[in-house]
């Protein structure tokens, strides 16, 4: 099987399916159920978990552990899901790996169990992590928790749960107390770990689960944390009597890191690391369309703002940057909390441009998302990402900013637009 071959074959899988975690434990059990000689750091949330996860792989690389670390969805390479210690799989060692784990996943179809696109590339991950013998892997859960095919793991060495919003309501349910459930599900025992800003619904539902599962609960104070400086660079905070930089944009980078370093923290018995590798590791975390700048005269930033809390965010950032006018290029996928995103959003534009999401799940049409930025600015649809970056630099001029968002897929494809 060729790379090309193996890309094909595990995109013609199923994408959507009855959400269980049987039809993953059918597969893992042909496979020999590598993930059960790995140690996980396993992360969920709607907001951070990516730059979590980059952070910590990070920090325990400059450690001296080889460390496994898998995203979900990947950004510009679909070889993003498999690294390790900051490498991406080996085309011809990701074929090999989708080769054995899809022989299986044939296997099972005759037997009427139809393993999806996801639970195939949660597979491949275990079998190559083990095969290269992580001493831990960060695992980012695809979406929810309690039956996403990234909790077919035993008990993790620790349990993270990121900032919580509404998001794909109908898979996760219509209220923050629905949601913290899917995502709770990951705790298993051991401890776990929250972002230090939560929904007092939430954290309701995270005290009764770790109550449930004998779980340690640790949940650093956002009172603690100073911000010392904020750009589009990066931010450096003040931490428990450290300063730290990470090259992250936003104050809820901060955040983020923050709950890395009380995730470090928890593990330290497992794997303990330096002060030396902590700010090593942070400065030299990097994760495209977080706020990235990718332009300069007139700006260009990408961001993957997909729901109210990440506009919110975004928002927050746009704030801080004195360039003007300010253009925003935006689409969103049809599954996501659209209206409330967009109206978050669009205070922040002078002008907005929306186009079509490049992905094979539905998009909310350019012409309806400018009806509903609209009451709020200056807004019009457009048929693609080159003709909108056209316009926006137009409209910009050399002194002001466009900022691309409402999706990782779009922000991605936009990169490759602005970078080509």
């Amino acid at each position: 099987m060729t790379f090309s071959d193996a890309l094909a074959a595990i995109h013609s899988r199923p994408r959507g399916a009855e959400r269980t975690l049987s039809r993953i434990r059918a597969l893992m059990d042909r496979l020999g159920n590598p993930q059960d000689r790995l140690r996980f750091l396993h992360i969920a949330g709607s907001n951070g978990k990516g730059s979590a996860a980059v952070m910590l792989s990070s920090v325990l690389k400059e450690g001296g552990y080889r460390t496994g670390l898998s995203i979900s969805p990947y950004i510009l390479d679909f070889r993003e899901r498999f690294q390790v210690d900051g490498e991406m799989i080996p085309e011809e060692e990701l074929a090999f790996w989708a080769g054995k784990v899809l022989e299986q996943a044939d296997i099972l179809d005759k037997e009427g169990i139809h393993c999806t696109e996801f639970e195939c590339c949660a597979a491949l991950a275990f079998c190559w992590f083990a095969e290269k013998q992580c001493d831990a892997v960060v695992l980012e859960t695809g979406l929810g928790g309690k039956n996403d095919a990234t909790n077919v793991i035993g008990r993790p060495l620790v349990s993270i749960i990121m900032a919580l919003s509404l998001e794909h309501t109908a898979l996760l349910g219509n209220t923050i107390e629905e949601i913290a459930g899917e995502k709770a599900g990951i705790i298993k025992g051991g401890k776990a770990v929250l972002y230090p800003v939560q929904e007092p619904e939430a954290l309701g539902v995270i005290y009764e689960r770790c109550g449930e599962t004998g779980t340690a609960l640790y949940m650093p104070s956002p009172s603690g944390v100073e911000i010392l400086e904020n750009s589009r660079e990066g931010v450096a905070f003040g931490w428990d009597g450290q300063e730290y930089r990470i090259p992250l944009a936003g104050s809820h980078q901060a955040m983020n890191a923050v709950t890395v370093l009380e995730t470090l923290r928890a593990v330290s018995d497992v794997l303990p690391v330096s002060l030396r590798d902590i700010h090593a590791g942070l400065a030299k975390a990097r994760f495209p369309v977080r706020f990235e700048t990718v332009g300069e005269h007139p700006a260009v930033v990408l961001d993957g703002a997909h729901n109210p809390q990440g506009a919110q965010v975004l928002a927050s950032l746009l704030e801080l940057c004195p360039e003007s006018p300010k253009i925003g290029i935006v689409g969103m996928l049809a599954d996501k909390d659209w209206t409330h995103t967009v109206q978050v959003l669009s205070k922040q534009f002078d002008q907005l441009l929306a186009v079509p999401v490049p992905n094979p799940r539905a998009c909310v049409e350019p012409e309806k998302l400018a009806g509903e930025a609209g009451k709020w600015c200056e807004a019009q649809p457009c048929g693609d990402l080159q003709e909108a970056l056209e316009q926006a630099r137009a409209l910009a001029g050399e002194k002001g900013l466009i900022c691309c968002a409402g999706s990782l897929f779009l922000a991605a494809e936009m990169r490759k637009v602005v970078c080509k």
